[in-house]
């Protein structure tokens, strides 16, 4: 039997009206409803309007929030100016996968699906994704993005690998991998600007490449994108002699952290004493530090030793928990078991074996806590103070948080291309959005709203397609409104591209 109900939306005071048809559900067992939406109550007249006339029905809804925003950020940040003088015939397509990388985190391969329930234009198979990946050229997109955003200022580079699970490529091959898997890989590093906080460049380098090398291809390249000058930010692994003295030699103004196995480490950290004249408050955290001149090779550098008390308590309660949850598995795992943990876990110094019985080993024990809440960095120009080069350093984690959301957001962590050329393809996509999504963070830096947050909340604004081939735009919520106004975005009244 139907009937009819109204319910008052708090929000606008509107009264929606629906007829209510119930009836039995015999494999639920239970019984159910199916509402048909009338339309709106007038609260004085008491008449039903109807949002739209017979010939006007709903035939689809498709998302338009999320597309709407990337774009517009897009445009805002000038890449879409970039693209569409880059690759003049599929600019929108390529924009289309970078989109879908962040708002789903799928494979391309269910972009077909994907495209038919978003307010996007493109309608790509899976063949056709391959075809167009394949001919991506990068250089002329890379040139015209570098003159509108990079600057004289720091400039951070880091590299990471990536796995893949295919076996026919050659860029893809076996060697260090910091995610402790047995895939072969790639390595790719990232030029990301201080100024802009967003990616310039990348390079991918075959995965059994150390990061040591790629210092000398860093250079031609940096200067090829436009990038006249740099203070390179680096992690320890390139604090080698090898390519200290090739920094010096080509004259490129730098900081690093001294690897804490350098010959250096332990008699700088001996040395340091804390003293109130040499302190200074960093993102509310109190940093003693000391300078020294110091020789790596036969280059001189200058050391910055910091130590933070903030930092020193969090590494040992960090490092105390990684031993005792070693030392509660004795019992449940055999000696050699226990060692690979060990091994794996990176605490075989701290650990020995006395007659088959797992024991501490105390004096290594002790000279880890004593390094606890110290670490120690270089440059090569005697005038940058300590705070200087910490903030410079610390800046630095913009780089490793792209490569966290490039890995987990953005879902590239696995590679499953099948030719050099399409996974060169599927990496530009994945730089282009993270070039989006970089803004995004930035925006959101101090804020409660995440990234996840705002894409769930814009699926609420739909394009409505009616059955007289108009479309029109579903009602925006005030939440979404906040959005593009904290974006300093045009609020969409009707629907387009």
């Amino acid at each position: 039997m139907a009937y009819i109900i109204e319910q008052k939306n708090k929000k606008n005071n509107r009264i929606y009206v629906y007829e209510v048809d119930a009836y039995w559900d015999p494999k639920k067992q239970q019984s159910r409803q199916r509402r048909k939406y009338l339309g709106v109550k007038d609260p004085k007249t008491k008449e039903v309007e109807k949002k739209y006339n017979e010939g006007s029905r709903v035939r689809t809804a498709r998302d338009f929030g999320g597309v709407y925003f990337l774009r517009s950020i897009s445009e805002k940040l000038k890449l879409t100016s970039c693209l569409k003088e880059s690759f003049t015939n599929n600019w929108e397509e390529i924009l289309d996968l970078a989109m879908f990388k962040i708002i789903s985190g799928q494979s391309f391969y269910i972009f077909d699906d994907w495209s038919t329930s978003n307010y996007v234009r493109s309608n790509l198979s899976s063949q056709s994704i391959s075809d167009l990946l394949e001919d991506i050229d990068d250089k002329s997109f890379l040139d015209l993005w570098n003159k509108k955003h990079s600057s004289k200022d720091a400039a951070y580079f880091d590299i990471t690998s990536i796995s893949s699970y295919s076996s026919g490529r050659n860029a893809c091959e076996y060697g260090y991998n910091r995610d402790k898997e047995r895939l072969k890989q790639i390595n790719l590093g990232i030029i990301s600007s201080s100024i802009s906080q967003l990616p310039l460049a990348y390079k991918s380098y075959p995965g059994s490449v150390s990061d040591v090398s790629t210092i000398t291809n860093l250079i031609p390249l940096a200067k090829s994108w436009g990038i006249k000058s740099m203070l390179l930010i680096l992690d320890c692994g390139f604090s080698s002699k090898e390519n200290i003295e090739k920094l010096k030699a080509n004259k490129l103004d730098f900081i690093t952290r001294l690897n804490p196995k350098n010959l250096n480490y332990d008699r700088l950290i001996d040395m340091f004493c804390l003293s109130n004249e040499n302190l200074f408050s960093f993102n509310g955290d109190a940093f003693f530090y000391q300078q020294h001149e110091i020789t790596i090779g036969k280059t001189s550098v200058f050391a910055h030793v910091f130590h933070s008390e903030t930092k020193k308590n969090l590494e040992l309660i960090k490092f105390l928990e990684k031993i005792s949850e070693i030392e509660a598995l004795v019992n449940d795992k055999t000696k050699e078991e226990l060692q690979d943990i060990i091994k794996m876990q990176d605490l075989k110094d701290f650990f020995i074996f006395n007659k088959g019985v797992l024991k501490r080993n105390i004096d290594a024990i002790d000279k880890k806590i004593h390094c606890l809440g110290k670490f120690i960095l270089l440059t090569n120009k005697k005038l940058y103070s300590s705070k200087f080069v910490l903030e410079s350093y610390r800046n630095k984690d913009l780089a490793e948080k792209l490569f966290d959301n490039l890995k987990t957001e953005i879902h590239i962590s696995r590679l499953r291309t099948k030719k050099d050329s399409t996974t060169n393809g599927s990496i530009f996509i994945s730089f282009l959005a993270l070039i989006l999504y970089s803004h995004l963070v930035k925006v959101l830096h101090n804020n409660k709203l995440t990234v996840q947050k705002i894409l769930a909340s814009l699926t609420t604004l739909k394009v409505i397609d009616l059955n007289n081939s108009k479309s029109i735009l579903s009602e925006i919520t005030k939440k979404n409104k906040d959005i593009f106004t904290l974006f300093d975005l045009e609020i969409p009244t009707t629907p387009r591209y």
